[in-house]
Order: structure tokens, then C-alpha cells, then sequence
């Protein structure tokens, strides 16, 4: 079989997740250990699709999850 997913933790916390195709090509890639700009229940996804990244940030909040992306994202500096 082929590996669909690989998730990482570190001492019980749930870091990062990477979801691949039936290919074995990198889908999505959910980092859950960066915050953007600080902010509580957030984390940044790459999705990949024909050798094009686009990131996007999640966000919960009173709508549920939800995802944003440019030009929101603003620069690198705001993924800490």
C-alpha cells in the first residue's frame, strides 16, 4: 500500500500533518504548531497542486473553521 498521511507529534502535541495522493505526491501539509500573528486557534495549510503552493490560514472561530487566504496571509514575518 501507499502512505496517505504522516501527522507529528512532540510530547503529546499534535505539530503538523501531511496528506499525500494516490501517487504518493504531497497533497496538503497542515502545521498546526505556527500561529498566524499570534492568534489563539489558528494555523497555516499548504496545499500543492502541479508544482503550485498556496497557503492558507485556519481560523476557528463563531463560524467554525474557516480558511483565508492571500493576500491575508501578509508576509513570513507573521507566522511565528
Amino acid at each position: 500500500g501507499t502512505i496517505r498521511s504522516v501527522h507529528e507529534f512532540e510530547n503529546g502535541k499534535y505539530l503538523s500533518c501531511k496528506e499525500y495522493n494516490k501517487s504518493g505526491e504531497l497533497e496538503q501539509y497542515f502545521d498546526y504548531a505556527t500561529q498566524y500573528r499570534d492568534e489563539p486557534n489558528t494555523y497555516y495549510v499548504t496545499l500543492y497542486n502541479k508544482n503550485k503552493e498556496t497557503k492558507f490560514v485556519m481560523r476557528n472561530g463563531e463560524d467554525g473553521w474557516l480558511l483565508y487566504g492571500d493576500p491575508g496571509l501578509g508576509s513570513e514575518d507573521d507566522f511565528k
